[in-house]
């Protein structure tokens, strides 16, 4: 008899074992939830349009590599019906902005990449990457270019200007900008398509991956904990200039720091950018295995002395903003007649935000991983950390979703944080 009640409890157990969600089921169930709140109905909206393409480039990166990582058709149908509308509108919806435009075309891009290794190949997915292909040869070669001073016909020639005038001053005139990277790893997924390209782009993706190669082995510095990106040139840049100070008051005198590396959150794109490097060179040849190692170097990098765990000091994750491990204030009085802003600069750990806006969930590392693990069950986040994670605050024209603090609050930082759970696991 005792025997008997003890299989049926044993099987009642069982059973409502079966019946009780594990941890897997309720994140994913929560992240069905949070993408139907967030996801949906930012992906129904013109994020193609000036005031939106920044910030839809940077922030849909994880939900992009979630769906399509994770064979999740109705995710990845959402990203079909949202590039299908804007391959109607794009030759009359170039961005002026050629940063903003690079950025949302670096999405693009992604998007392209998963379409072609899923052989779902449309004729809007050719006018895409084929408008974009154009628009890059005439950056590359021909469109004229100035910045600080310097003027040159097509991103090359202003590339290879910084190549040949390392000893320029001021130093910040030939540090490497982000549209000159985004070129790089756009031109790299377009090599990767599927599809036919004409000789000219050919061309131009082959001269574009050539010079990248170029600047990597001329600008990455090695270092015992890994390697920096043109450390000290920035130093003399405005936004650099008080990295010297710890404590942000109203009155500061210019403080740089020398050899002071670049920001932590610029440096977020670093975790993607070289995935786009490694796909489009021959596997195991001297290019990929390089990309690979920088790709290796900049986990240590960013693991030795840029993030700073969730401890008793703190309840959120949290990073330096310098990826030297310096933690000085960055862009003092950038945003000065800025109604939004909230402060007078970033202070210590205040570009923390990008752990979760930015490229940092897909490293695709062991130990960053268990970091966004712990983060994801501090949600919803303390008002402190919220508080950290807006920085200067919304300080320009963004969409409802993603602006400062909504993007915290509303479940978009979060399903981000539980993407970046599910990702590593495919």
């Amino acid at each position: 008899m005792r025997f008997s009640l003890l299989i049926f409890c044993l099987l009642w157990i069982a059973a409502c074992s079966e019946d009780r969600p594990n941890e897997k089921q309720l994140r994913n169930q929560n992240i069905d939830k949070l993408w139907g709140e967030t996801v949906t109905p930012y992906l129904q909206d013109d994020l193609w349009l000036e005031q939106y393409t920044y910030d839809a480039g940077q922030i849909l990166m994880v939900p992009l590599h979630l769906a399509f990582k994770t064979s999740d058709e109705d995710k990845i149908q959402e990203f079909h019906d949202f590039f299908s509308r804007y391959s109607i509108v794009m030759t009359e919806s170039v961005n002026e902005n050629r940063l903003k435009q690079l950025q949302f075309w670096y999405l693009t891009s992604q998007y392209l990449t998963f379409v072609s290794q899923r052989d779902e190949w449309q004729q809007y997915h050719s006018e895409i990457s084929n408008f974009i292909s154009e628009y890059l040869t005439d950056l590359w070669f021909y469109r004229p270019i100035h910045v600080f001073g310097i003027h040159t016909d097509g991103l090359k020639e202003r590339i290879l200007w910084k190549l040949e005038n390392k000893d320029y001053f001021p130093k910040y005139k030939r540090a490497t900008f982000d549209e000159e990277f985004f070129t790089f790893v756009i031109a790299a997924d377009l090599s990767t398509l599927k599809m036919e390209h004409s000789d000219t782009h050919k061309q131009t993706q082959k001269d574009i991956l050539d010079l990248a190669l170029l600047v990597f082995e001329s600008e990455v510095v090695y270092t015992s904990d890994g390697w920096l990106y043109q450390p000290g040139q920035w130093q003399d840049y405005d936004d650099y200039l008080y990295a010297g100070h710890d404590v942000l008051t109203d009155s500061m005198e210019p403080k740089p720091v020398e050899g002071i590396a670049l920001d932590s959150s610029h440096a977020h794109r670093f975790s993607l950018w070289f995935d786009s490097l490694i796909n489009s060179s021959e596997y195991n040849s001297s290019r990929y295995l390089y990309y690979s190692d920088l790709k290796k170097g900049f986990i240590k990098q960013f693991i030795n002395k840029i993030i700073e765990p969730i401890s008793s000091e703190f309840p959120g994750m949290r990073m330096k903003n310098y990826s030297d491990g310096h933690n000085g204030i960055y862009r003092y009085r950038f945003h000065d007649g800025s109604e939004s802003a909230i402060k007078l600069g970033y202070e210590a750990y205040n570009l923390s935000g990008t752990l979760f806006s930015g490229f940092y969930p897909l490293m695709n590392d062991e130990f960053v991983n268990t970091q966004y693990a712990a983060a994801c069950d501090l949600f919803p986040l303390a008002e402190e950390v919220v508080l950290l994670y807006m920085g200067l605050g919304p300080a320009r024209a963004s969409h409802d979703l993603v602006s400062m603090p909504n993007f915290f609050t509303n479940g978009f930082a979060e399903l981000i944080c539980l993407s970046s759970i599910k990702i590593k696991q495919y």
